[in-house]
């Protein structure tokens, strides 16, 4: 489960509580946008300008740092969060240590020396991180100055023949956007050895048919929706799960109860059916007795 902007649907995205909230309700990544100031500073930023998500306006590679910090990168979102400041990388990584990898989808191009640097200032590790890359460059430009930390490769379009193009920059997984995902694709992943994400989708239906499919994880605007669909018991949580048109108990009769784990046709232990073909056999042979018996 990969919070997406730090679980932009919940909090406001990029910023410190909204990664302290997507860990504390159970996502097992942030995703976090990645651009520099004037003076070269790495903060979070999805825009290439501070005009959406503060109070302020023009763009981020035009502010030095003193002035984006200086921004509200709160109250647009709600009033509870007034005053809440566009946080370093630095912060970020400080924020997310020990608690699960941030997913570092980098804005601004060659930016993998200020990473490094951002790492090292912190005491964290490749392993803490994941990069989210878009061209073979940004692959490059991770392995270059971050080598060992993991490269997830974001898909907008394609089909199975990218996932596999895709496969010889040497990446370490895959997520494909929701509109163009398929079980092709996601099988083409797995065959080269890498898990497959997908990412784009609000939907819980759309989720649950990912996860029907084989996806390994889901990016989610809001986390909160994939952690429930995961947490909840197939017949109760609201979708169709094995894809056969129905949804939940009572209306999916491979439901026996709200509160079963999977809305799949139930298959027999060995053991049962070892025993039915045994009682059924046993039936046979009586009769065949009886109808051998001589009339009276």
């Amino acid at each position: 489960m990969v919070a997406h902007a730090a679980g932009k649907g919940l909090y406001p995205e990029n910023t410190i509580p909204a990664i302290d909230s997507s860990f504390d309700i159970g996502s097992d990544w942030v995703e976090i946008d990645i651009r520099r100031t004037s003076d070269g500073v790495p903060v979070l930023m999805h825009d290439a300008t501070v005009d959406r998500t503060t109070d302020g306006t023009g763009l981020i590679s035009a502010l030095s740092l003193v002035q984006v910090q200086a921004l509200d990168a709160g109250s647009w979102f709600a009033p509870e969060y007034a005053g809440t400041p566009v946080p370093t990388l630095e912060q970020a990584l400080q924020e997310a240590l020990g608690r699960g990898p941030a997913l570092l989808d980098m804005k601004d191009p060659l930016i993998g020396a200020v990473v490094a640097t951002a790492l090292a200032n912190v005491g964290a590790s490749p392993s803490d991180i994941r990069f989210w890359a878009s061209t073979s460059a940004e692959v490059t430009e991770a392995n270059t100055h971050v080598p060992g930390a993991p490269v997830f490769y974001q898909m907008l379009s394609g089909d199975e023949t990218s996932v596999q193009n895709i496969l010889a920059f040497g990446v370490d997984g895959i997520s494909i956007r929701w509109e163009i995902l398929s079980p092709t694709m996601i099988q083409t992943g797995h065959s080269g050895g890498v898990p497959v994400f997908v990412w784009g989708t609000t939907n819980v239906q759309n989720m649950a048919t990912a996860l029907a499919w084989g996806v390994d994880g889901i990016h989610a605007s809001f986390p909160d929706r994939p952690i429930d669909l995961i947490s909840t018991p197939d017949c109760m949580d609201g979708a169709d799960n094995d894809l056969d048109g129905l949804t939940d108990h009572p209306a999916d009769p491979d439901c026996t109860a709200p509160e079963d784990t999977s809305e799949a046709v139930k298959v027999p232990a060995l053991g049962t059916i070892a025993t039915a073909i045994s009682a059924s056999l046993l039936l046979a042979l009586a009769a065949l007795r009886l109808s051998r018996r001589p009339a009276v």
